[in-house]
Formats: structure tokens, sequence, C-alpha cells
């Protein structure tokens, strides 16, 4: 179990202080680790409950400037296998194997996702957010 979170609000110390807010409140979610990323006028976060991957860290998920940066609550039960049978994926945490499935395919990745999660990508170069859910339904909010 783990916590995302996004605020966009041009008001840099206040986003700020209603992400560690927000932190605060999901640390019950992911009591491992909280992470969060600010780019333009929107941050997103998480907390995290480490169960893959376990000795690593958000921030070496979610490397200092990435373009396209990967919050997971869930988890993704054939990670391993689309690590495996992928060309090109980066890593071994679920958000690496997402994160390269996403550079590959855009967002029909989460056809191929088989688990229970939400996921939020933040790409950059695109300037979008996008959310993803397992098959139940998805949004996606773009930014200009």
């Amino acid at each position: 179990m783990c916590g995302l979170l996004g605020i966009w609000d041009p008001d840099e110390t206040s986003r700020l202080y209603q992400v560690g807010r927000l932190l605060s409140a999901l640390s019950h979610r992911g009591p491992d680790e909280s992470w969060s990323s600010s780019w333009q006028s929107l941050t997103i976060g998480c907390t995290r409950l480490a169960i893959v991957d376990v000795g690593r860290s958000l921030d070496a998920i979610n490397p200092e400037g990435s373009e396209i940066l990967v919050n997971l609550n869930g988890e993704i039960w054939n990670y391993r296998d689309l690590a495996e049978t992928s060309p090109n994926v980066d890593g071994n945490s679920e958000c690496e194997v997402i994160r390269s499935l996403y550079k590959q395919e855009d967002l029909k990745l989460s056809a191929r996702l088989d688990g229970v999660f939400a996921i939020c990508i933040l790409d950059k170069r695109a300037k979008s957010l996008s959310h993803k859910g397992n098959r139940r339904g998805s949004s996606d909010v773009e930014m200009g």
C-alpha cells in the first residue's frame, strides 16, 4: 500500500507546505519512505511501503533530472515478465519497468499491466500528467 498525491499551485511556498502536510497524512499508507518532485507549478509525491526492490530508494527509482516520473500505488504482478520480454527495459522495479514501457508505448502500456494499481506519470517532454488504473478506468489531465 502506498499513497499518491499531486498539487497544482503557482504559489510555490503554499504548494510545498500542502505537499508536506499531505505526505505526513499519507505516512500510514507508506511508512518506509516519502518522495516529492516539483516541475513548473506542479508537485507530485508519494509515500512508499517497500515490498518490491526494498533496498532502493524512490530517488533512485525516479532519478533527479528524469523527464518521466512514475508514481505507483498497488502491485504490478507481471512486471518481471514484462522486463524480460520487452526490449530496452531499464531497471527491475515496477516503476522502472513502467517508465521504460511508457517511453516505448506511451499510455498504451496499461493494457499490458496485470495487477491492482493506480499509476501517475508526469511526462515533462509532453507536458502531460496522466493517471491510469487497472482496467476499471483512467483519467488524464493535460498541463498547458
